[in-house]
């Protein structure tokens, strides 16, 4: 694990300079206690990254963009490459301890539930993870929001409307508790606006999701994949391909990887967007709004992508105006 700080300034340039500038081994942040006096009048944040790929890196820009136009004093810490072995954590929750952020921001799902594990009493601005992978962890951390990579289901079918307009039922497959909280209060407006009809399926682990795939697929025009935390595995993603494949039955997917497994639509998120979004949550938190009352937050900004391979396997004709909003085609 690497760590580097950061003095946010206006100059977004600097900031992308310094950001993969100077680094050191968690082994020697001990002897590099220098590197954090923290300024009294700064605001020390703490930024914790799961692993150094380009996602995360856009994600870290978009939070920097929103953080300099504010014009205020931040001084970041970024801690890459999060550890999973336990005493590594260990060690790096002491360091936490005694540097006293002000705020930590978390990236990616490992590093959210080391932060809301180890940390208490410190705001948590995750960002770059899926709701469902931080659901319980809010549960028992009240000082833990921000912004997920989660879709959300009306702007999903939305463009699903302006794609395939004769489209008029789909499925869903979900937990309950994922179900109520993130999807019902949308049902009415959507048959109002839309005239689709969402035809659900609950289910309480993966054991019944096969049951529920096999009686909704005949009832569908499309299939919509919810990454639910009950259904969101490897086994039963290859499971739910593989059966609407047959069926014949279309899916729209949350993430593009889906798009090169055979789903025939998928809207991706905007990771520096997700990062801007992150910031923004974490200036509430910062300006004194409880934690605990800052909703989390679910992409605002995507990308479509289509495959019309797929649309072609079953005999699906989409319109060449649809084909031209997209951002990637597979052909």
């Amino acid at each position: 694990m690497k760590y580097k700080k950061i003095t946010v300034l206006s100059a977004l340039t600097y900031f992308i300079m310094l950001v993969f500038s100077t680094t050191a081994e968690v082994s020697e942040i001990s002897d590099k206690r220098a590197l954090f006096t923290k300024d009294k009048e700064a605001t020390l944040i703490a930024a914790l990254v799961s692993h150094e790929v380009a996602p995360y890196k856009e994600a870290l820009k978009g939070f920097q963009e929103v953080m300099s136009a504010k014009g205020s004093s931040y001084e970041v810490i970024v801690y890459q490459d999060v550890p999973l072995a336990e005493e590594k954590r260990a060690a790096l929750a002491e360091e936490l301890k005694a540097i006293k952020p002000d705020l930590v921001l978390s990236v990616g799902t490992e590093a959210t539930k080391l932060a809301a594990q180890r940390i208490k009493g410190v705001p948590i601005i995750f960002s770059m993870a899926l709701i469902s992978n931080v659901m319980s962890l809010r549960g028992t951390n009240n000082n833990l929001t921000g912004a997920s990579i989660n879709i959300p289901v009306e702007d999903q079918l939305e463009e699903l409307s302006n794609i395939l307009p004769e489209v008029k039922k789909v499925g869903l497959i979900c937990d309950s508790d994922y179900y109520n909280k993130y999807v019902a209060n949308q049902v009415e407006l959507l048959l109002k606006e839309t005239g689709i009809e969402l035809i659900t399926r609950f289910v309480k682990d993966e054991s019944e999701v096969f049951k529920a795939l096999d009686s909704i697929l005949s009832e569908i025009d499309i299939f919509l994949y919810m990454p639910d935390q009950v259904i969101f595995s490897d086994k039963t993603m290859k499971f739910i391909m593989s059966e609407s494949a047959k069926r014949k039955v279309p899916l729209i997917a949350p993430s593009p990887r889906f798009i090169e497994e055979g789903a025939l639509i998928a809207l991706g998120c905007d990771y520096r967007d997700i990062g801007r979004q992150s910031a923004e949550l974490a200036l509430e938190a910062i300006e004194g709004k409880p934690v605990s009352q800052i909703p989390i937050s679910q992409a605002r900004s995507t990308h479509l992508y289509l495959n019309l391979r797929a649309a072609k396997s079953i005999n699906l004709d989409i319109s060449p105006e649809a084909i031209s909003h997209a951002d990637k085609i597979i052909e």
